[in-house]
């Protein structure tokens, strides 16, 4: 299962990136985003089986990178290329089926919590230095946490406003953290639920 999404994702991807690099390539459509990691994710994970918060990792936030994603969707909705809104709606929806494909397969294991937090922190401080080293050449935001400008995220720039960039990314990724922690908590339900009617 996690190689075959992986190599869709991959292949999404890749269309997408010629497309970009033919039409005018901007350094913002560098996949590092949050909503990117599914393309590494899933192929490491297909050939190592490690670390075995990954199959965590990606119903946590790949799951509230989806949903969020769906719900503002502007970032590939507002083009004039119609691939890239089809590749946003497509990429997203795949994000979620895979979460709940993890959750009913029984990968999921609600103790790795603390591991998947410390994965998002890593890939998250990695998108930083790329956002800091691609910065001469454009606008790169990986992750949404470039230190250059504020946020382009909803609320959140409002929330720059008032505490300062610095303590906004910081915030930022605090809540990230919790919405991941919600959707653990409901998963950590679900498989007790599940091993409950598997006892009965």
């Amino acid at each position: 299962m996690y190689l075959c999404f992986g190599m869709i994702f991959f292949m999404l991807e890749m269309i997408k990136q010629c497309l970009l690099i033919h039409v005018g390539y901007n350094i913002w459509y560098f996949p590092f985003q949050l909503c990117s990691m599914p393309i590494y994710l899933n192929l490491f994970y297909a050939f190592t089986h490690k670390p075995k918060c990954l199959p965590t990792w990606l119903v946590d936030y790949g799951l509230l990178g989806g949903i969020a994603a769906l719900i503002v969707h502007s970032g590939f909705t507002d083009t004039p290329y119609l691939y890239i809104t089809i590749h946003g709606y497509l990429w997203h929806s795949l994000m979620i089926l895979e979460a709940l494909l993890i959750l009913y397969k029984g990968d999921f294991h609600f103790k790795a919590y603390g591991h998947a937090v410390m994965l998002l922190l890593l890939l998250a401080s990695i998108a930083e230095v790329i956002n800091i080293m691609a910065h001469p050449y454009g606008d790169c935001d990986m992750f949404y946490i470039s230190p250059y400008h504020l946020s382009s995220q909803p609320i959140f720039s409002h929330i720059d406003q008032l505490i300062g960039r610095p303590l906004g990314i910081i915030f930022y990724l605090l809540c990230m953290m919790a919405a991941g922690g919600i959707l653990h908590l409901l998963g950590g339900l679900y498989n007790a639920h599940r091993r409950q009617k598997l006892h009965l």
